[in-house]
């Protein structure tokens, strides 16, 4: 009776067992291999405008997007929108395109990739490689899987709209000339000192000549200058008589002659 009941205890367990792991195998989720992405150029505006013959290449980006989730504050949208902005003009930085189409008049191409890169989900980024007219298209960033809104299925099927902005293309900046070395300023030597201005010497004071005695005993006794002096005066005084006398003497016979 025991051995009955611990066959029929092992039999139900063994059946839960196989009927989860059915479930479970039934339940899992297949990942698709391929995804196809159908690019539109076209814009719902009010002149419908339609980007046909546009040149369009698409990247592999998985292992970039891997690099920058590993930052504490890594947000998808902030990556996708600062890689777009980046690249919209030129693709420095970004691998080699693994694929290339142009869009047909109605202004979409096709592009069929693998789903996965590796063991991780890929993730590619359509850009438009020759932006030259007045409206350009913003590059998209497509991070795989993309579900179903309705059935959260796997989509194989995506549609991408890029994003349209105006405008002309910005010219490349002038790259500036190295300023030239400025001379250097003109230092002004010291100027010399000048020199003192010239001060005459006060002439000095004349003194009386006194002859030595050996010219006075070669000569005789030269008078003093207070002699000479003297002297002078009394000629001078006796040349002023002398005169007057012949003036009075000439006076009085001009007189005798008259009468």
């Amino acid at each position: 009776m025991k051995r009955r009941l611990s066959k029929l205890l092992v039999a139900s367990f063994l059946s839960s067992f196989f009927m989860i792991v059915t479930t479970h195998a039934i339940r899992a989720e297949t990942i698709p291999e391929m995804v196809t992405m159908i690019v539109h150029e076209d814009e719902s505006d009010s002149e419908h405008t339609i980007l046909g013959n546009r040149p369009v290449a698409l990247y592999d980006i998985t292992s970039m997007y891997l690099e920058a989730k590993q930052a504490a504050d890594f947000d998808e949208k902030k990556f996708s929108e600062s890689l777009s902005d980046k690249v919209l003009l030129s693709d420095e930085g970004l691998p080699a395109p693994i694929k290339t189409a142009t869009t047909n008049s109605e202004g979409e191409c096709t592009f069929t990739v693998p789903m996965k890169n590796g063991e991780h989900f890929a993730v590619y980024l359509v850009r438009e490689t020759s932006q030259t007219q007045t409206k350009k298209v913003l590059p998209s960033v497509i991070i795989l899987p993309i579900r179903s809104v309705e059935t959260n299925e796997i989509l194989t099927t995506i549609d991408v709209y890029p994003k349209f902005i105006d405008g002309t293309i910005p010219s490349k900046p002038v790259t500036p000339t190295e300023p030239s070395t400025p001379d250097k300023p003109f230092t002004p030597t010291e100027p010399s000192t000048p020199e003192e201005p010239y001060v005459p010497t006060e002439p000095s004071t004349p003194t009386d000549y006194t002859p030595t005695t050996e010219e006075s005993s070669k000569f005789g006794r030269f008078p003093s200058t207070n002699e000479l002096k003297t002297k002078a005066s009394w000629l001078g005084a006796s040349i002023v008589l002398f005169a007057g006398l012949l003036i009075f003497i000439k006076k009085r016979q001009t007189k005798g002659e008259k009468k």
